[in-house]
């Protein structure tokens, strides 16, 4: 998978293996890293994780609010 498809500029983590967007639901707007810091509400914020192979494919997706991503509650 390729950042240049659904932006570098909003990417929060990349590695090899893994690519990771947050998304405000009420301002329909991704975040970067400095706005995701700025946002208090972590419900109205969710996170979509792609999991990669080794050959770059998608092999999963996981779409969580940013409230469980970071306290699992």
């Amino acid at each position: 998978m390729k950042t240049s498809l659904y932006g570098k500029q909003h990417v929060l983590v990349e590695s090899e293996r893994n690519i990771d967007y947050a998304y405000h639901i009420q301002k329909e707007t991704f975040l970067d890293e400095k706005g995701l810091q700025a946002e208090k509400d972590d419900l109205a914020i969710y996170r979509a994780s792609f999991m990669l192979t080794k050959e770059g494919q998608v092999n999963q997706v996981i779409l969580l609010d940013h409230r469980f991503a970071t306290t699992f509650k």
